[in-house]
This record gives structure tokens, C-alpha cells and sequence, in this order.
């Protein structure tokens, strides 16, 4: 192999291994939080299956979720928050959508939130609409469709 090359490999080795350190630190200290693809997840508009995509945190009081459904060939999504003993908050997230990866991480701060569908919870009321259960969550879209969401 030729010095460049090692020199390249050696880099990217270690870029990767500091990059793996600074997430697993962030992950440790509580200021990245990561969300998990539900592959098993049933999607219903007003009744009817659709398509879509549900992440979810592992928290187990306080739930936290991404729903994007597919709607005429465009994805919107919607950032459930389910605190424990409350009614809960839904937020659409307007263009952004989250990726659909396997895992997702999303910086959290009580400084400023990094997540891109952050949408003001602290200023919201419940939603009155929203029911959940252990394995289902019901919404009203910003659309007026009614979303079910199990698993």
C-alpha cells in the first residue's frame, strides 16, 4: 500500500473513532437521545392503511416519537410527546422530515433544543384529540385526517 494511502486510511480511522467517542459520550451525559425505527409499525388515514414511518425513543416515561406518513406521494411528519401522567403534544414539523434510518440521534440541551421539529412544546396545550395507549397512538393531522399508529 502506498504512504498516501496509509496516511488516508489512518485519518479516517481515527476521524471515525473520535467521532464514535463523542456520540457514545453524548449518549452517556443525556445529550443525545436516540430514536429507533418500529418495524412493525400499522399506519391508518381516517381508517384506511398508509404508508409511513414510526421512530421512537426507548424511554419508558416519558415517550417521545416521529410519525411521517406518505399523503399523495409527499411525507409529512409529526413529533409525538407522551409525558408520563399528562396529556400529551403533537407538533407537525412542517417540510422537515426525519430520515429513515435504522437509528436516528437527535441533540438535546436545556440550552436550545437542536431537533428540527421541535415545534414549542413548553407553549402548546395537550391535544385534547390525542389518545395512546401502550401500543398505539391516535392523532388529528394538520389536515384534519385522523392518524392511528400501532405496533
Amino acid at each position: 500500500m502506498p504512504g498516501g494511502l496509509k496516511t488516508l486510511t489512518a485519518v479516517v480511522v481515527v476521524a471515525l473513532a473520535l467521532l464514535a467517542a463523542l456520540l457514545a459520550f453524548s449518549t452517556a451525559t443525556g445529550r443525545t437521545e436516540w430514536f429507533f425505527a418500529v418495524s412493525n409499525a400499522r399506519f391508518t388515514r381516517d381508517g384506511k392503511p398508509a404508508s409511513g414511518c414510526l421512530l421512537k425513543n426507548r424511554d419508558t416515561e416519558e415517550r417521545t416519537m416521529y410519525v411521517t406518513l406518505t399523503v399523495d406521494g409527499k411525507r409529512e411528519s409529526y413529533k409525538v410527546f407522551l409525558p408520563a401522567g399528562e396529556r400529551g403534544f403533537v407538533s407537525g414539523c412542517g417540510h422537515w422530515t426525519p430520515p429513515r434510518w435504522p437509528a436516528y440521534p437527535v441533540q438535546v440541551s436545556w440550552c436550545a433544543n437542536a431537533d428540527p421539529c421541535f415545534g414549542g412544546f413548553q407553549m402548546r396545550q395537550p391535544d385534547p384529540k390525542l389518545n395512546y395507549g401502550a401500543t398505539f397512538i391516535e392523532f388529528t393531522a394538520d389536515r384534519g385526517d385522523r392518524i392511528r399508529v400501532s405496533w
